[in-house]
């Protein structure tokens, strides 16, 4: 009889250690005696209101005061306009109700996915005391601009490194943004990644296409984004500093994607580098010029535009940097990865009949030079991103298998134990600027990228003689490919 009553009990137990869910028509209710402060969650699309539970009992558990936590109902499941409103007036009259004064200035509003784009709006024309994004970021529409350095009241980003659909560069470039801010601002918006976690364990855990695997329990994950969010609130109540840890880890995992937007500019100079195969002191004789395009206005400039080199060692190229523009949300045209960068250099044949230097090595294919920089992309990468990526793709290590050139078929390859990457070469410049397209995509036998290239031969008439043009995946490109597109 003991023991069964012993069974009974342990079996009971949770629901002694978690506050009663009160599920209304609008809200499920997680309460408190006598609270001191409110998180509201809105969920993401198409999601329902009972897969936040689990973290809602997290955040309640850990926080520092008592904490009364909603969960929004929405109908079909999608946070909209004509609704978030109200939920909040609701929230706040039962608060105020309850004994806590001043409620607004208590109340958190949490959003996941969708939920935090529809939070946004909500958390600040309703003064909360602040607003927490988790897998979302501050949108910026051309008729409604949300920018963290504007944005009214206190907001914590929050993403997941293997969220496959609020990827690591959106929270990468709401970091740089608030490297920006002043230390004070920075303390009201932090931004933080949280290693291991995917896009739906800010929820249940759920499977969703295009989300990553996660790599961290959902408990874990559920445990760390408490955390996070109680300490985000620790820090607009009380002024108590809890996420400089966190931050330092974040700076650390980013770092990737941040150096990579910093040397996407030079891609075309390392590339032109590389091709003239000279010694680093003949290099540095060269006075290299580069006229940056990147507005797709400016392509039909770009595509008539050469490169050119003299006997004065006046080296001149032009770069284009090609990147789709968002016209919906336009915060994404902002540090935004280029999906290749076109680079009109001057072959080595050019450059040694222009200052009869003589090159130390070969000079490098369009196809090595996109294996060069998947390279700088990979060692950028912190220990746990590499190993995370050879174990996504089988791969004791990253190295190159071989190098080959088909003069019949015009094609040069490269292929190491990550991708295969083949250079086809094209006879005229039109060509290879209005007609040819990269592609990294998955084939049968593993990730392909196919690139383009034009040499001519410096007997040619005029400045495209001796012109060696290529088309790069940047490097920022490549980190993305590495840790996101490529574990899909």
């Amino acid at each position: 009889m003991k023991t069964f009553a012993l069974l009974c009990f342990l079996t009971f137990l949770p629901t002694f250690l978690y506050a009663s869910v009160e599920d209304r028509s609008d809200f499920k209710v997680l309460e408190v005696e006598d609270p001191e402060a409110a998180v509201v969650i809105f969920p993401g699309a198409y999601i329902e209101s009972g897969k936040y539970l689990a973290l809602a009992r997290k955040i309640q558990a850990n926080a520092s005061r008592p904490t009364q936590v909603y969960i929004a109902k929405f109908f079909g499941d999608f946070a909209n306009p004509l609704q978030t409103g109200a939920r909040i007036d609701r929230v706040l009259r039962e608060l105020e109700d309850l004994g806590l004064s001043q409620a607004k200035t208590k109340t958190f509003l949490a959003g996941h996915s969708h939920g935090g784009i529809a939070a946004s709006d909500t958390a600040q024309s309703k003064g909360l005391a602040g607003l927490v994004l988790m897998g979302s970021y501050l949108a910026e529409t051309p008729l409604i601009g949300k920018d963290l350095a504007s944005y009214p009241i206190p907001v914590l980003t929050l993403g997941g490194e293997r969220d496959g659909l609020t990827g690591f560069s959106f929270i990468g470039r709401e970091f740089l943004k608030s490297q920006k801010l002043d230390p004070e601002q920075r303390l009201q918006k932090p931004v933080i990644l949280l290693p291991k976690i995917n896009h739906m364990q800010f929820a249940d855990g759920s499977e969703l296409n295009d989300d990553l695997t996660a790599l961290a329990p959902l408990d874990t994950a559920h445990r760390q984004i408490a955390d996070v969010i109680n300490g985000f609130m620790d820090q607009q109540l009380t002024g108590q500093l809890s996420l400089e840890a966190y931050t330092a880890q974040t700076a650390q995992a980013l770092n990737p994607i941040l150096k990579a937007w910093q040397d996407d500019d030079g891609t075309c100079k390392r590339s032109q580098e590389a091709v003239a195969g000279l010694s680093t002191k003949d290099w540095q004789r060269l006075n290299l010029t580069e006229k940056i395009y990147r507005n797709k206005t400016d392509y039909a400039a770009f595509v008539f535009d050469k490169s050119s080199i003299d006997d004065q060692f006046n080296l001149y190229i032009p770069t284009y940097l090609e990147a789709s523009l968002n016209l919906v949300d336009v915060s994404q045209n902002t540090y935004l990865s280029p999906e290749v960068v076109g680079c009109k250099l001057r072959s080595q044949a050019a450059i040694i009949t222009a200052t009869e230097m003589s090159p130390e090595r070969p000079a490098s294919s369009c196809a090595r030079l996109n294996f060069e920089t998947l390279s700088r992309a990979y060692k950028s990468l912190t220990p746990d991103q590499k190993s995370q990526v050879l174990a996504s793709f089988s791969a004791d290590d990253f190295y190159l298998l071989g190098e080959m050139s088909d003069e019949g078929k015009k094609t040069r390859t490269v292929t190491s134990s990550l991708l295969k990457i083949t250079e086809s070469i094209k006879d005229r410049g039109d060509q290879w600027a209005i007609g040819s397209f990269p592609s990294l995509k998955k084939g049968r036998k593993g990730w392909e990228l196919n690139t383009y290239s034009v040499e001519t031969s410096t007997d040619a008439v005029g400045n495209f003689g001796g012109a060696f043009y290529c088309k790069v995946i940047p490097q920022s490109r490549f980190v993305e490919w590495l840790l996101l597109f490529s574990q899909r």
